[in-house]
C-alpha cells in the first residue's frame, strides 16, 4: 500500500471532477501539497486520471490541476496530484495544506 508524504489539511471545498467525458460536482475533504481524498459515492476506479477544479479556502481563484486515483473506499477516493505546472513542486502551498497546530 502506498504511504502518504504529506501531512493532510482538513477542508471543505466544493471540487469539480471531469473523468474521461464525465463531470462530477463532489466535495473535497482533506487536501496536502500532493493529493486529496473527494467524497463521492461515484465508482471511478483506482488508477484512473481525473482533472480536478476547486478554490482552495484561502485563495480567490479556480485551481485546475490534474490526478489520478491513488486508493478508493465506501467515503470516495484519494487523489495523488499529476504533471504539477513548472517550477511547482506542490499543487497547494504547504503553509496553506499543513495541518493546524492542536
Amino acid at each position: 500500500m502506498e504511504q502518504r508524504e504529506d501531512i493532510r489539511r482538513a477542508v471543505f471545498a466544493p471540487v469539480e471532477i471531469i473523468a474521461g467525458r464525465s463531470a462530477y460536482c463532489e466535495l473535497i475533504t482533506d487536501i496536502s501539497p500532493g493529493g486529496a481524498f473527494i467524497e463521492s459515492e461515484n465508482k471511478l476506479p483506482v488508477g484512473q486520471r481525473i482533472k480536478l477544479s476547486f478554490i482552495f479556502p484561502s485563495y480567490h481563484h479556480t485551481i485546475s490541476l490534474a490526478g489520478h486515483i491513488v486508493h478508493r473506499d465506501a467515503r470516495g477516493y484519494g487523489i495523488r496530484f499529476v504533471d504539477l505546472p513548472t517550477g511547482r513542486t506542490a499543487a497547494v502551498p504547504a503553509k496553506d495544506a499543513a495541518a493546524s497546530p492542536g
